[in-house]
């Protein structure tokens, strides 16, 4: 037998097989001396499942429960019909700047020459008296101040002598301290 030097200088025997079958039996009785048991399947028993809740009866809703379904689906619908009002609003503005022969953008836009101006003016009047969108929405639409909104149907009020949205006409007369005319 020959053998290997260990760390310590012993000598360890070294096995040599010329046969397959001893090589065989060999590592089987190493493996039988390092894992003397079999691994065994431990079946673990499954928990019962749990029997399902009874589903609890359908609870009547309030009449306060029923007001508040009503007044969402009216705020449902009256954002529809803001929505609605916008898209004729920019219909509005459209036909009125086809009729100056401007662009939409344009009317929208921050140009401040006559013809642009009056056409603006014009739009925002329209958008006034046939929808009714709040001055800030009317604003928002034409990329504006809600004071330019005031003006434009004050200008308006005050050529025609008529009274939209309650806003009257321009303001006459109006003196700074000291008594000078604005």
């Amino acid at each position: 037998m020959a053998g290997l030097a260990s760390a310590e200088g012993q000598m360890i025997p070294v096995r040599t097989f010329t046969d397959p079958a001893a090589l065989t039996a060999h590592y089987a009785a190493v493996r039988a001396r390092l894992n003397p048991r079999k691994p065994t399947l431990v079946v673990l028993p499954q928990p019962p499942k749990p029997e399902p809740e009874p589903e609890p009866e359908p609870v009547k809703p309030t009449a306060a429960e029923i007001e508040a379904t009503i007044r969402h689906a009216n705020r449902e619908r009256a954002k529809a019909k803001i929505n609605n009002q916008r898209a004729y609003a920019r219909a509005l503005i459209d036909a009125v700047a086809k009729e100056h022969g401007e662009r939409a953008a344009d009317l929208i836009g921050t140009g401040m020459y006559g013809s642009m101006s009056r056409a603006r003016r014009e739009a925002i009047v329209a958008i006034a008296q046939e929808t009714s969108l709040t001055l800030s929405d009317i604003a928002r639409l034409m990329s504006k101040d809600h004071t330019s909104v005031i003006y434009a149907i004050r200008v308006h009020n005050d050529a025609t002598g008529s009274n939209l949205r309650n806003l009257g006409g321009l303001p006459r007369n109006r003196t700074r301290k000291g008594g000078d005319k604005c």
